[in-house]
């Protein structure tokens, strides 16, 4: 069972999978696969916890759909069939075989593979965290799943990849418009969030409990402000940036006890949530505030956010 997505197949996507293509459309041929059934995935050396997390990632999907369980090793000697470690590029050759130079660009992953010794071992090296997260979900989109068994084709290999696009995003609506998020827990959140990943994406852009959308739905499992918590806490885990899209819905800014509630509605928002990298605020639909009192209020309304998200 592959990963696929239409993305992989159309020029434009948001990763260039040079190598990748090279092997599906100039007829390379298959080499003999290896088979990861019994494989023990390790770190680099004092790995961050996102590392860590990408190690994790590729574990519990692979038990998801295969029922194989890759367990995780800190860094270290590996006696097993086959080895996959996985980390950054900068610590990763002092504890597996060495990969090639990723260059300074971001969220860039390399991924090799050899044998040594009648053991076989992969790599995947990233620029930096994201680059490993992006280089681990090629590598199980990559990966041919059945029930106790997986394989993958070491001729997809060295392969080598950077962004096209430097923001990569979806937004994410709780709310009841969409007939689908309003009735997500908390862990299809995080599964769907983390499918995103798996696919490139850098970014994801939450709602806060005002907007132009009705302030409760009967599917909800969680109030508004709470789940907004929890998808800013997810996104965070995964290394992703998280963008609020906050319409500013007041009918008049240019009273001065209307910018205060505003104030401090919005502060109460960004001191919540565990991650605000972009707040952006509609000029319209919804919003039909002037220029001159709509930036003096986001003037304002950018201490209380650095007050909280100093970058």
């Amino acid at each position: 069972m592959h990963w696929y997505s239409r993305r992989d197949f159309v020029k434009g996507a948001s990763f260039t999978l040079a190598a990748q293509r090279a092997h599906w459309f100039q007829g390379a041929t298959p080499g003999a696969p290896i088979d990861l059934k019994e494989c023990v995935l390790v770190t680099s050396q004092n790995p961050t916890p996102r590392e860590v997390k990408a190690l994790t990632i590729l574990s519990e999907e692979c038990y998801k759909r295969s029922g194989l369980t890759w367990k995780v090793q800190s860094a270290g000697k590996s006696t097993a069939p086959v080895t996959i470690y996985a980390g950054l590029a900068s610590s990763l050759g002092k504890v597996g075989p060495r990969i090639q130079s990723l260059g300074s660009n971001s969220e860039t992953y390399a991924i090799q593979a050899g044998s040594d010794g009648g053991h076989h071992w992969i790599t995947v090296a990233g620029s930096d965290e994201r680059g490993v997260l992006f280089g681990v979900g090629q590598l199980l989109r990559l990966t041919d799943f059945g029930r106790q068994t997986a394989s993958i084709d070491p001729s997809r290999f060295p392969m080598h990849s950077s962004p096209k696009y430097p923001l990569r995003g979806h937004q994410l609506g709780y709310r009841p418009k969409t007939n689908a998020y309003d009735a997500w827990t908390v862990e299809m959140w995080d599964q769907y969030i983390r499918d995103l990943a798996i696919f490139g994406t850098n970014a994801i852009e939450i709602i806060p409990p005002r907007s132009d959308d009705e302030p409760d739905s009967p599917l909800f499992p969680l109030p508004p402000a709470q789940m907004m918590t929890e998808m800013s806490r997810i996104a965070d885990s995964y290394g992703l940036d998280v963008s609020v899209w906050y319409p500013a819905m007041d009918k008049d800014y240019g009273d001065s006890q209307t910018v205060n509630a505003a104030l401090a509605e919005w502060e109460a928002i960004f001191k919540m949530l565990p991650r605000v990298d972009v707040v952006f605020v509609p000029g319209g639909d919804p919003g039909h505030t002037e220029p001159k009192y709509l930036l003096s209020l986001l003037q304002k309304q950018k201490a209380g956010l650095r007050k909280y998200h100093p970058k």
